[in-house]
């Protein structure tokens, strides 16, 4: 009794998770109410009580990450420009965080596959922000450490996934889907912010911001499993 109660606890707080990502992306596009705004902090508030009702071993860490998300997303959703350093700041926590998270993990520690792995995406990387005509100094340094936690994650993505179990049951399946949408999430970051393309890709951003960190929530919580 006590196992289903839990089972529709959490299926309820992932309901209201994606009901308010859902009322933040439809709010982006329309502009229906300035309180609407907020509902994007809501739901990573949300997704943090569904992994600690939902995880059986209580990973610090990882709450640790998610609080770093919503810093960072409060800064970056600010209107100040000031606030946009902070937020970087507090991304780069983050994605730090989530590397340590992810190598600690793993059951087998293979550093040269992990290189290998990490190689195309770190040529992605450096081709996009190569591409970029100016910025100053400190961003340019906040997205090439970006980029390196980034293509380090993929890396073991990556290679996790094709020496492991390359079955889409598995959990490294997970990780590699949620790392790939964490990289497409950066590409319109930095296409937003340095070639001002039109806000048409915030939504999308939204959707795959909502849903890669769900799949990381659910990575994790098959890790523990384990």
């Amino acid at each position: 009794m006590e196992n289903l109660t839990q089972k529709k606890t959490i299926e309820l707080i992932s309901i209201l998770y994606f009901s308010t990502a859902l009322l933040f992306l439809i709010d982006e596009i329309f502009k229906i109410n300035n309180l609407f705004h907020y509902f994007g902090l809501l739901r990573l508030i949300l997704l943090q009580i569904l992994y600690i009702y939902s995880s059986s071993k209580r990973n610090y860490l990882f709450i640790t990450i998610l609080l770093f998300v919503i810093i960072s997303n409060f800064f970056f959703q600010s209107k100040i420009k000031s606030f946009l350093v902070y937020g970087m700041v507090a991304y780069l926590i983050n994605r730090f965080l989530s590397l340590a998270l992810v190598y600690k993990s793993m059951r087998k520690k293979r550093i040269i596959p992990f290189l290998i792995g990490s190689f195309p995406f770190l040529f992605f990387y450096l081709y996009i922000i190569f591409l970029i005509d100016e910025f100053y100094v400190f961003n340019f340094l906040v997205i090439l450490f970006n980029a390196i936690l980034m293509s380090l994650l993929g890396g073991i993505a990556l290679s996790n996934y094709y020496l492991e179990n390359n079955d889409i049951s598995n959990k490294n399946y997970l990780l590699l889907i949620s790392i790939i949408m964490f990289m497409m999430q950066n590409l319109i970051f930095i296409l937003q912010k340095y070639y001002t393309l039109e806000k048409i890709f915030e939504p999308i951003n939204i959707a795959l911001n909502t849903l890669s960190l769900y799949i990381f929530y659910r990575f994790i919580i098959l890790s523990e499993k384990e």
